[in-house]
């Protein structure tokens, strides 16, 4: 009888131990799994915030309330609607914020219904100061008029100083020069390089360069400065530079023009093309002065 009723005690001990380890196994089961799922939730919603934030940034500083509904629709396509705030700091800035319940599973077991995750996101519109894919024509400083015609290289009679415009980015030579305008110089230029000037007219292989990238604008309607194809070839990139002397001039800035053609030939050849505004990818910083080619980047 003694020995029957130790075992009876010891079986109920077990089951007792045995619950107390299946509630802390349940405990563990519910941690593990919310948690997951809050991670994923927050993981989303900071996905779907910064994209946001980089998407309606992208529209300023000239619309800045096409900015806040860009950056609306592209936080409700990626499942973000509601507890959605979008504010404009400045004409450079926009803040994304947005938060969400989140339904918790096992967790309900041991009292907590309810998860909560947020996020607030700052994207910021600045001057590219460093980029590849740039055309060897160097444009001296000057105050740009957005949709306005420049001369982008000037003839051979108009060059007082014996520059034309053109730049021998990687070294000089003719067909350097028409490689690096028909596809973009390949490596980075930064503002402060120093770079030589091409002292040649080149008139054939600048004719043959742009001509190749204005023919092969097939987009309809015909991109003007109002409204063009960011990966249209008639866009080039080209730095702004301050002449140091004859042989070099200085980055100091980068711009974006729509090519417009070559006008005339021999020493009257002049590439022409209107001065545009346009959002590209690439290094940026608010210090660096404004010429039109603008970045956008995560501060928050």
């Amino acid at each position: 009888m003694i020995i029957r009723k130790l075992l009876l005690e010891q079986k109920g001990s077990a089951l007792i131990l045995i619950s107390l380890a299946m509630t802390a196994l349940l405990g563990i089961v519910s941690l593990v799994t919310d948690v997951g799922l809050v991670y994923v939730s927050k993981f989303n919603l900071v996905n779907a915030v910064d994209a946001a934030a980089l998407a309606g940034t992208q529209e300023l500083p000239d619309r800045p309330q096409k900015a806040k509904e860009v950056a609306k629709n592209y936080a409700i396509a990626n499942g973000v609607n509601e507890n959605l705030d979008i504010e404009l700091l400045n004409d450079y800035s926009l803040k994304v914020h947005a938060s969400r319940e989140i339904d918790l599973l096992f967790a309900k077991v041991i009292g907590f219904n309810k998860g909560f995750v947020s996020h607030e996101a700052i994207a910021q519109v600045a001057p590219i100061i460093k980029t590849s894919g740039v055309v060897p024509l160097g444009l001296e400083k000057q105050e740009l008029k957005f949709g306005e015609q420049y001369n982008l290289k000037v003839g051979a009679g108009a060059a007082e100083t014996g520059w034309f415009g053109a730049l021998a980015l990687g070294g000089s030579g003719a067909s350097r020069y028409e490689d690096n305008l028909t596809y973009g110089y390949k490596e980075t230029l930064q503002i402060g390089d120093i770079v030589e000037v091409e002292n040649g007219n080149m008139s054939n292989p600048t004719k043959r360069a742009i001509d190749d990238r204005i023919f092969s604008c097939d987009h309809y309607p015909y991109c003007t400065v109002d409204k063009f194809d960011r990966n249209c070839r008639r866009l080039v990139k080209i730095p702004i530079v301050e002449v140091l002397n004859k042989k070099s001039v200085r980055i100091v800035g980068f711009t974006m023009f729509l090519l417009d053609g070559v006008m005339g030939q021999g020493k009257d050849c002049y590439v022409k093309g209107k001065f545009v505004k346009t959002i590209i990818p690439g290094e940026v910083s608010t210090e660096a002065e404004n010429f039109g080619l603008l970045g956008v980047r995560l501060i928050e």
